[in-house]
């Protein structure tokens, strides 16, 4: 399945970049398609505080169809004629705005009500308020970034969505800006899930981010890769025996995917879902059949080309018991 959108966004790739993935046909199939998919417009989804609303009621109170995104029930596409990021449900904490495909990797998993988790590289916030969205009033979520300016987007953002929920029933909320090693040692096995959306090359971003383009390297991957694996050993930390470590990237190479999973199963001793269990958890999960997500040996990739999204590659990584 393909972008249903038409617009063109203005997008120019460095020849090393061209050639970096005519050259990885397995990690970039298609290459053609995906190139057009990179410069044409973004799409949205609207995902729904399911703590005070439905997705059904706000598509009523905006006269909006619902247009389901195939692995979260909760959220729908939207057309950019709707302005649903000015919206009073928006600005009153009902509904989060973002990439549909990123939006798969919380999905990945079942969040008990009264679980621990810890979001590592928080800000915007997608994934902490996704995440809110499974959590009762015996859960607590723990939003990070090292970024204090980032750190600002993420509190308001919390704070908006926490504001409707009543008091009794709010998981418990916070929000901190320290380093990877602060969260070692502050949070040592204290997670149920953690969530690692980690910082990476921006691949996916490219069809709206100049710097993307600009800055994309066989060098910067390398640096990234090496920064992965680092915070995944701070996660590794975190967790608690027997719990999940969600490991998502907005990159679709070797090196900041397979490879750091390789690492993670060879060094940190994580065993990974393969990418056919993740697949058959999101069916049974919506009673949807998933079309477009790539299976991997461990993970799975949305490629925008195949979805509707930027794009986004997922593993699920679980410690021993």
């Amino acid at each position: 399945m393909t972008s249903s959108t038409s617009n063109n966004v203005k997008a120019s790739f460095s020849k090393r970049f061209v050639e970096y993935v005519n050259s990885n046909p397995h990690r970039y199939p298609d290459a053609e398609s995906f190139f057009t998919a990179l410069k044409s417009w973004p799409e949205k989804a609207v995902r729904a505080n399911t703590h005070v609303t439905s997705i059904e009621d706000l598509c009523k109170s905006w006269n909006l169809d619902v247009d389901l995104v195939p692995w979260c029930s909760d959220a729908t596409y939207f057309d950019f004629d709707h302005k649903i990021g000015a919206s009073k449900e928006h600005k009153q904490g009902l509904c989060y705005v973002g990439d549909p495909s990123a939006m798969v990797a919380v999905e990945c998993v079942d969040i008990k009500s009264d679980a621990v988790v810890v979001d590592m590289c928080a800000a915007p916030g997608g994934k902490s308020i996704h995440a809110l969205n499974s959590l009762g009033p015996s859960g607590t979520l723990i939003s990070n970034d090292v970024d204090s300016r980032r750190v600002r987007v993420l509190k308001e953002n919390l704070d908006r969505m926490l504001n409707p929920i009543a008091r009794t029933e709010r998981p418990h909320c916070e929000i901190t800006n320290i380093s990877a090693q602060d969260l070692s040692v502050t949070y040592r096995h204290q997670a149920d899930v953690v969530l690692l959306d980690a910082p990476c090359s921006g691949e996916a971003i490219m069809r709206k981010s100049d710097i993307a383009r600009r800055q994309w390297s066989p060098k910067l991957i390398a640096k990234m890769s090496m920064l992965q694996q680092e915070l995944l050993h701070t996660a590794r930390d975190i967790i608690k025996p027997g719990g999940m470590i969600i490991y998502s990237t907005c990159t679709f190479n070797s090196c900041e995917n397979d490879e750091v999973i390789a690492y993670a199963r060879e060094e940190l001793n994580l065993t990974p879902a393969r990418g056919q269990e993740l697949v058959k958890h999101l069916e049974e999960k919506t009673a949807v059949s998933l079309e477009g997500i790539i299976e991997r040996d461990h993970g799975i990739v949305l490629y925008p080309h195949y979805i509707r999204g930027d794009g986004q590659s997922v593993a699920v990584l679980t410690t021993p018991s």
